[in-house]
């Protein structure tokens, strides 16, 4: 009797156990964590409590080329890895990557940064991870709307914050890098080039490259020369650029240019501009310039006939003729012969007396350009283009930017170009290629040519 009581008890036991294991695997398989990872090539992350990646989606077109379903059901720090290697064979050309991350959920994404920056350095390739710690509505629908991911929306807001200037279209397609240059320097390009420095580039031509002698990997060329090189470490002073002064945590600089004349005065003569005064041309960049006329002491001009200045002339037969010459073999041909000499007809036409202007005139109301005296006015006001203050007769206005913390090197290293420590040992340069023009880049053994134009700048 007591064996029959026991095997449905055994069977009871069982089904809870198997129905515990199910509800843990539905438990542990849930998801609860998503994680974002900007590069250029952006991807999300599902992630359960088991710490595997059940879910994997590609952000963008790059995305879309470093993953598939392989990488689904193993556990975060192989899928990171995996994705690292294959972010730096395809997509990293420099040693040095700038890494976005966005965690929704328990996950602490230090921790996930710290993951990634321990992948990419196993390959020698530096990291400085970005956490973006909260998404908007408006980032989120500015990710909807490019297709990009909310964190990366997110760091594009913010610059456009700063830089009013730019549009959001000029950013999409950039790496974090080149955002993340953008954000601490001010400089940007248009899409369709790519941040390098001060300078935008745009691919325009490819060709091979020339065998010649490199910096080994990882090397810094400075000045013809190979060094090690190491990030700089940061103090608590801040520096400003040259030129520039530092004024509560600011670098100021300021812009001074000539006042706009506003209002004038003539003490002597009208005002006009020059175009009015016939002094000028109106396609000429001085044509509304002002200048003071002066006509007190100005001539009018007169006919040929009616000039006392030694100037041949004849009056015959009611027209007014002059310039006489002799009669030719063929006659007069243009001119009109009276008596023995050829005339040119100068009826309608006037000259000034004892002005030798080279002008003729069709009008005795008209003044003689020689006569006419001409003055710089007397400015009485200045004024200034919006934002500027007007200090005299120049216009000032303060720029500003945030100032930098001061970049200090380890013993040893020397600090180059503000944010470089290259070794004071220098190294000798190994057999690689090269591209020997200033517009060219080298990738692997191929030039890529670039247009190379100046940056804008906020």
């Amino acid at each position: 009797m007591k064996k029959k009581l026991l095997i449905p008890i055994i069977v009871g036991i069982v089904i809870v156990v198997i129905a515990t294991i199910v509800a843990f695997t539905v438990w542990n398989n849930k998801l609860v964590t998503k994680i974002t990872i900007d590069i250029n090539p952006s991807i999300e992350l599902g992630l359960t409590r088991g710490g595997k990646v059940k879910e994997i989606t590609a952000l963008n077109d790059d995305g879309k080329n470093i993953f598939n379903d392989d990488l689904t059901g193993k556990n975060i720090d192989k899928v990171i890895e995996t994705l690292s290697e294959r972010i730096i064979k395809g997509f990293i050309d420099d040693e040095f990557v700038t890494v976005l991350i966005h965690v929704d959920g328990k996950i602490d994404p230090e921790e996930i940064g710290e993951k990634v920056t321990y992948s990419f350095n196993k390959k020698e390739i530096g990291t400085e991870i970005i956490i973006i710690k909260n998404i908007t509505k408006e980032d989120e629908k500015i990710a909807k709307k490019y297709g990009i991911s909310p964190a990366k929306a997110s760091y594009i807001n913010a610059i456009t914050k700063e830089i009013p200037d730019a549009s959001i279209e000029s950013f999409i397609n950039k790496s974090i890098n080149e955002l993340k240059e953008t954000k601490e320097f001010g400089f940007y390009c248009d899409k369709d080039y790519i941040l390098e420095g001060s300078f935008c580039l745009k691919e325009i031509g490819r060709e091979d490259a020339t065998p010649g002698k490199v910096c080994p990997k990882h090397y810094y060329e400075y000045k013809g020369k190979c060094y090690e090189e190491t990030p700089p470490e940061q103090t608590d002073k801040l520096i400003c650029p040259e030129g520039r002064t530092l004024e509560n945590d600011k670098c100021i600089n300021i812009i001074t240019e000539n006042a706009k004349p506003a209002k004038y005065n003539c003490t002597k003569g009208e005002e006009k501009t020059r175009l009015a005064a016939g002094l000028t041309n109106a396609n000429d960049g001085d044509a509304n310039d002002i200048v003071c006329v002066d006509y007190s002491s100005a001539t009018h001009p007169v006919s040929p006939c009616e000039a006392t200045d030694g100037t041949e002339s004849l009056y015959s037969g009611g027209v007014c003729y002059w310039h006489r010459a002799p009669v030719i073999a063929d006659g007069c041909p243009g001119k009109i012969q009276v008596g023995d000499f050829c005339w040119d007809n100068a009826t309608g036409i006037y000259i000034c007396q004892g002005v030798n202007d080279g002008m003729t005139y069709s009008s005795k109301s008209e003044y003689c350009k020689g006569s006419v005296k001409y003055y710089d006015p007397v400015v009485t006001e200045y004024k200034c283009e919006k934002d500027f203050k007007l200090e005299g007769t120049k216009c000032t206005k303060k720029d500003e930017e945030d100032a930098q913390h001061e970049n200090v090197c380890l013993t040893g290293y020397n600090l180059v170009d503000g944010n470089r420590c290259i070794s004071i040992k220098d190294y000798p340069k190994e057999d690689g290629f090269v591209c020997n023009k200033e517009n060219m880049r080298v990738h692997g053994n191929t030039c890529i040519i670039y247009e190379i134009i100046e940056a804008k700048h906020n």
